[in-house]
């Protein structure tokens, strides 16, 4: 019961700022909006280097002879891609649209839109097929040789790829 009382608070407090002009919004409203503000100008820019570098760090470390016989390397190197892949390509193009406060044309909204989205899908679905692998190997110690092998790894990857850009 307490829960709906303070959304419908919290809904009310929203409804009434709505029609007030920008310079007259309650104050917890134009705070809430100005810690946005501030996450959006300095979060990305400040750890934006840290997860490149990270995220290179541990692609080379994947490329290894050694790792690259094991699939849960394999999982973990399709995973450093992706996720590099969402931080040069996704948050550079919020992060410049927030700050210019500009446009865009449709198509490249509409090309953005998929890639980001077909991006953080494939994410989610690599973290499932690495805890599936694992829960294989765990579960059939025995013939984790046969299920759980680098080449499966790859296509695993593949398939989950072309699936969600289909």
């Amino acid at each position: 019961m307490g829960e709906n009382s303070s959304i419908e608070a919290l809904t009310t407090v929203m409804m009434n700022n709505l029609t007030k002009p920008q310079g007259e919004l309650d104050g917890s409203i134009s705070m809430m909006l100005e810690v946005q503000r501030i996450i959006r100008t300095y979060f990305f820019p400040l750890t934006a280097p840290f997860g490149l570098a990270g995220n290179l760090a541990i692609f080379l470390v994947m490329l290894k002879a050694k790792n690259r016989s094991m699939s849960t390397c394999i999982y973990m190197l399709f995973i450093c891609i992706n996720d590099t892949a969402i931080i040069a390509i996704g948050e550079p193009y919020k992060y410049y649209m927030y700050i210019t406060k500009s446009t865009w044309t449709t198509l490249k909204c509409k090309v953005f839109s998929f890639s980001t989205i077909t991006i953080t899908y494939v994410a989610t679905w690599q973290v499932v097929m690495l805890s599936l692998d694992k829960w294989l190997a765990i579960q059939f110690p025995l013939k984790a040789h046969i299920y759980c092998t680098p080449s499966k790894a790859i296509a695993v990857n593949i398939f989950v790829y072309v699936i969600i850009t289909a």
